[in-house]
């Protein structure tokens, strides 16, 4: 493997595939998957072995919004596949989902936004041995509304996961927002565009105020053919410590490290 390490993501592969899938990546590989899908794929305990390898992204805010606008609210408790989870989700999440019926009724955002988080984080086992991070879109919503309360208590619900993270597609405003409100996330996932101009803000963030935290960079847009071309070695920087990839993006790219 090359000194930028690589994690691919997994979910768009259907949960069957994932055993598979993680064996054909090798040992030099980190995966990506939702909470649901690591629920069902490791419904007895097989996979729990991998779950240092694992970033969880929570909720799975909108596949969850498809279904709840399509109203197909109740497969959000089948998807993974173990209502002794689901239960547990909902026991663990008394206090949380308590606090948010008021909203829940009258259809508010931030309180349907908590729910389905908790709901995630409950999911998973207590002192999980994996990452998690939260969805781009419930972020960056939060960056643009100024909701410290919600980030607060994100960060409360993942403090037993062996690190928490934030992904992003507004860079400046995560890093700004995280520094204003004395966070300091594991690990920052972000996207880039082809004149790549949040570099310089990384590599300031690195040396500054984020000195810990480790950075993503989310390659899963790009064309295959340009991450695992000739001209690869050009997106290499030192201050990103690993690439979120295509599953198949990914794969050719480990053969060729």
């Amino acid at each position: 493997m090359s000194e930028f390490a690589i994690r691919l993501d997994l979910r768009e592969l259907p949960v069957e595939r994932f055993d598979a899938a993680v064996a054909r990546a090798g040992e030099h590989a980190g995966f990506l998957m939702t909470a649901w899908q690591w629920t069902a794929w490791n419904h007895d305990g097989h996979a729990a072995g991998y779950a240092p390898r694992m970033l969880i992204m929570v909720p799975d805010f909108l596949n969850y919004a498809r279904l709840g606008s399509t109203g197909q609210a109740k497969e959000i408790i089948r998807l993974p596949g173990s209502l002794p989870k689901v239960l547990k989700s909902a026991l663990s999440n008394v206090v949380t989902n308590s606090r948010n019926i008021p909203g829940l009724a009258t259809g508010d955002f931030w309180s349907a936004a908590e729910t389905l988080t908790a709901y995630d984080m409950g999911l998973l086992p207590r002192n999980f041995a994996g990452e998690v991070i939260l969805q781009y879109n419930l972020a960056d919503f939060t960056w643009l509304f100024d909701r410290q309360q919600y980030m607060k208590s994100f960060s409360k619900l993942a403090a037993n996961a062996a690190g928490w993270g934030v992904a992003t597609q507004q860079v400046g405003k995560a890093l700004s927002a995280c520094a204003r409100w004395n966070h300091s996330p594991a690990r920052l996932m972000y996207t880039s565009g082809a004149q790549r101009r949040e570099a310089d803000l990384v590599a300031h963030a690195r040396r500054e105020r984020f000195t810990d935290t480790r950075f993503t960079l989310d390659l899963t847009q790009w064309p295959k053919e340009l991450v695992c071309g000739e001209y690869a070695g050009e997106l290499k920087r030192q201050y990103d410590n690993e690439w979120l990839l295509s599953y198949d993006a990914g794969i050719s790219l480990l053969k060729n490290t």
